[in-house]
């Protein structure tokens, strides 16, 4: 009788031991399933933004935006991804600051206002600059890079897996593995190698958030 009640006890104490961890990884999941819709409803705004000025953010469409919407009041510049991603607040195609969040990082405050549009911290994603529209198998936007680097923070990743999101130009949503030097891993190689084909030889174009 006693050896049935350790075996029971034990067994008690087994199930409870894993119950933490089945919680983090269904709040990894889903927060990995946020960040893709979040990513696939900013993709939507991309296009928008594609079908009225003729490209995605650019520092040319800085001033047709200004010109389109005069006395918006939100700063434009090109020095971040917050800077790009503020042309699709200011022409009004993005009505929600919260698109711009990826899980495990600070959520938007959504007061799009002025200089309080996207502030410093509310944006988690890397921005691609000068990308063709019409290539509908290149990259975008990725998360989450380490600023200044084309190499994933292996930290957030691994809360998802060792997982990145991309989102592509024909506003798929991709998580892609990253290795443990911090390569996102597309096809076989690293997705920022210029000779992946969307490239066409030359290192990407890449804004970091503030």
């Amino acid at each position: 009788m006693w050896g049935i009640w350790v075996v029971g006890m034990l067994s008690v104490l087994g199930v409870a031991s894993l119950y933490p961890l089945v919680v983090v990884k269904r709040q990894a999941r889903s927060e990995l399933e946020s960040a893709a819709r979040n990513l696939r409803s900013l993709g939507f705004g991309m296009l928008d933004f594609v079908s009225e000025y003729g490209s995605f953010p650019s520092d040319k469409t800085i001033a047709e935006v200004d010109a389109d919407v005069p006395g918006h009041g939100i700063p434009l510049g090109t020095a971040t991804s917050n800077d790009y991603f503020r042309q699709l607040i200011a022409s009004g195609l993005v009505q929600s600051e919260t698109i711009f969040h990826a899980g495990f990082t600070p959520r938007p405050d959504d007061v799009m206002i002025g200089s309080r549009a996207l502030e410093k911290g509310e944006c988690s994603y890397a921005y691609l600059r000068n990308i063709p529209a019409s290539d509908p198998t290149a990259p975008v936007i990725v998360f989450p890079l380490l600023k200044g680097t084309l190499k994933a923070d292996t930290k957030l990743c691994a809360k998802w897996g060792n997982k990145a999101a991309v989102l592509f130009v024909d506003n798929r949503v991709i998580t892609l593995p990253v290795d443990s030097s911090g390569q996102v891993i597309f096809k076989g190689r690293d997705l920022f190698d210029p000779a992946q084909p969307f490239w066409h030889g030359t290192s990407p174009d890449v804004v970091w958030p503030e």
